[in-house]
């Protein structure tokens, strides 16, 4: 799927078009971020399937940190509040989302794309990979590895995604 998307701080505003394709983790190198995190968050599923928020290290998986991307699940997935954003994504986007809301970030139809890509992690309780190709301008354009990975902060629903988004040549 093709779609330019933008998005918006109070300092610039920043329009990429990317391609995105749903995959199979197994095609991922097993030393890229977005491997290593799914391994790791296989290890803390409970009895009843659910990855409690409480159970998640960040001394277990410190190289995977500059990667992540924490968002708060708001109104039933209508919106999502961005609690952490690593480093290399400050970079990577040019501005850091930690704080905000997405919607105040994004326009109405790149807000409802993220959605369509967001909720079925949280309904279906389990992570989506995929890769992306992004283009800003003719001179910079990137190739990434990414997974939305489901949390619970209740114990009783999925509110929480986890996102590592990485080059695709990122090996860690």
């Amino acid at each position: 799927m093709e779609k330019t998307v933008h998005f918006t701080d109070q300092r610039r505003q920043t329009s990429m078009r990317k391609v995105y394709e749903v995959i199979d983790p197994d095609t991922i190198p097993a030393e890229h971020p977005v491997r290593i995190f799914s391994d790791y968050w296989n290890t803390l599923k409970t009895d009843n399937d659910l990855v409690l928020r409480k159970s998640f290290s960040p001394a277990a998986v410190p190289k995977i940190l500059p990667f992540l991307m924490i968002m708060d699940v708001l109104s039933g997935g209508e919106d999502y509040h961005v609690r952490l954003m690593g480093e290399v994504l400050n970079s990577f986007f040019g501005f850091s989302l930690a704080g905000k809301d997405v919607s105040t970030c994004l326009d109405p139809e790149t807000l409802s794309y993220y959605r369509g890509q967001f909720n079925p992690v949280i309904e279906k309780g389990l992570p989506e990979f995929s890769y992306h190709e992004y283009e800003l301008n003719e001179q910079i354009s990137s190739s990434a590895y990414r997974a939305i990975f489901p949390f619970s902060t209740s114990g009783e629903q999925y509110d929480q995604l986890f996102m590592i988004l990485a080059s695709s040549d990122r090996l860690l």
